[in-house]
C-alpha cells in the first residue's frame, strides 16, 4: 500500500452543526421568497406583458391627448372660416337682392 492512500470512498460532508446553522439562518427568508413567487404565479403577467400593457396604455394615452390639443388647436380656426363663409354668403345675397 502506498503512503497516504486510504481505503474505501471518501465523503466530504460538513458535519451537523455547520449544516443546520446556515440552514435556521436562510430558513425565513427562503419561505418569504417561495410566498413571494406564489404571489406572482397566481397573478399570471410576467415582465413581459406588464410592459405590453404599459407600453399599449401609455400609446392609447398620448393618441388621446393628440386627439385633444388638435381639437382644440383646430376649433377656433375652424370657427373663424365658417364666419367669413357666413358673412360672404350674406353680402352675395344682399348683392343679389339690390
Amino acid at each position: 500500500m502506498q503512503v497516504g492512500a486510504t481505503t474505501g470512498p471518501q465523503t466530504t460532508q460538513p458535519s451537523l452543526s455547520a449544516r443546520t446553522a446556515p440552514r435556521s439562518r436562510c430558513e425565513p427568508l427562503e419561505g418569504l421568497g417561495l410566498r413571494r413567487r406564489r404571489t406572482r404565479l397566481n397573478l399570471g403577467l410576467s415582465l413581459f406583458w406588464r410592459t405590453f400593457f404599459l407600453l399599449v396604455l401609455l400609446l392609447v394615452g398620448c393618441t388621446v391627448a393628440w386627439l385633444q390639443t388638435f381639437r382644440a388647436l383646430e376649433y377656433e380656426p375652424r370657427a373663424i372660416q365658417t364666419a367669413h363663409q357666413i358673412a360672404s354668403l350674406v353680402n352675395l345675397t344682399r348683392a343679389a337682392l339690390v
